[in-house]
């Protein structure tokens, strides 16, 4: 390697760690910031996962793949600790 190239990689080096801790505050306040919810509906799960309404309601809530319960509407909504845990890639029961 010639002399000049060194330089130029410690700077990329530089480069590449500084960019990553900006990548990881911006993550910490992103997590610190999150606000959660006591229940979400069908629809913001679905649109969370990629889903479609219709899978979540009759597929999941009324398969029991879910938990979830219906409020006194009789719509279904989905606890804010099940939400979390499907969108971190939780499994169906």
């Amino acid at each position: 390697m010639t002399a000049d190239v060194l330089p130029l990689r410690d700077d990329l080096r530089s480069y590449a760690k500084e960019f990553a801790k900006l990548i990881l505050d911006e993550v910490r306040n992103l997590l610190a910031n999150e606000t959660t919810k006591e229940f979400y509906s069908t629809e913001e799960l679905a649109e969370a996962l990629g889903k479609k309404p219709f899978t979540i309601r009759e597929n999941w809530c009324n398969g029991g793949k879910i938990e979830c319960e219906k409020d006194a509407s009789g719509k279904w909504r989905i606890p804010g600790s099940e939400y979390r845990r499907l969108i971190n890639g939780g499994e169906l029961n």
